[in-house]
């Protein structure tokens, strides 16, 4: 079971060396005193609960429920095509939460994965690159759910899919937003960067390391990904 914790005891479980971060982030936008990308709605008492069948319509109130927090930095969506943004964004959870076998999420969950993707949006990377990154980390799931889905929680799972975005996001783009600052953004009152190092590691085990697709797999979940945005976004 992949369990996030701060805790000493549970970082000790994944049994796992830790993998040294990058430093220094490449990627000019990403800097450590960016504002933050949104704010976790307060938890009400069906959270945790399972979200089966996941709409556009429920990662839209979702999306409606946190605002780019900074319109004037470079990569972000300004003036009336904020909600635009936000929306697409909303689009691209509904669908990466398809590809990924219509993965059981509750709304903390399904907030953690929007908000991951909000923070490549508002670092400038293009649609396209997101896309990409998404494409990857539905299939890298499937191999992690077959090995430990059964013991794997519904906010677990939120937590699973933003790291798998994050190993992604390394192997597909050549300019990084390092893990400390993805820590920063979506991690940093829920566990230390040194257990989601641990995660990670013990996440790309369970791929066997293997982070490549095949062409038709990408392409087909690339098209899927491209055909929930309007056209001509990508």
């Amino acid at each position: 079971m992949l369990t996030l914790s701060a805790s000493a005891t549970d970082t000790a479980k994944l049994h796992m060396p830790s993998v040294a971060g990058s430093s220094q982030p490449r990627w000019g936008h990403c800097r450590e005193d960016a504002p933050e990308v949104g704010a976790t709605p307060s938890t009400s008492a069906g959270s945790s609960s399972c979200v089966s069948g996941w709409s556009k319509a429920s990662s839209r109130s979702i999306a409606d429920s946190c605002s780019d927090t900074d319109s004037s930095r470079p990569g972000s969506i300004v003036g009336d095509n904020q909600h635009a943004a936000r929306l697409q964004d909303a689009s691209l959870l509904a669908c990466f939460l398809e590809l990924s076998g219509s993965v059981c999420l509750g709304r903390r969950g399904a907030d953690l994965v929007l908000r991951g993707i909000r923070m490549l949006r508002l670092c400038g990377y293009p649609r396209q690159d997101i896309c990409c990154v998404l494409a990857h980390a539905s299939a890298y799931f499937s191999a992690v759910f077959e090995s430990v889905g059964v013991d794997m929680d519904n906010e677990e799972a939120g937590n699973v899919l933003v790291l798998l975005m994050y190993i992604a996001h390394s192997y597909v783009n050549d300019e990084t937003c390092p893990l400390k600052l993805w820590h920063k953004h979506l991690f940093r009152n829920y566990c230390t960067v040194k257990t989601l190092d641990l995660a990670i590691t013990r996440l790309l085990e369970l791929r066997g390391y293997m982070l490549r697709l095949s062409d038709r797999d990408l392409a087909r979940r690339m098209d899927h990904l491209a055909g929930s945005l309007p056209a001509g976004v990508l």
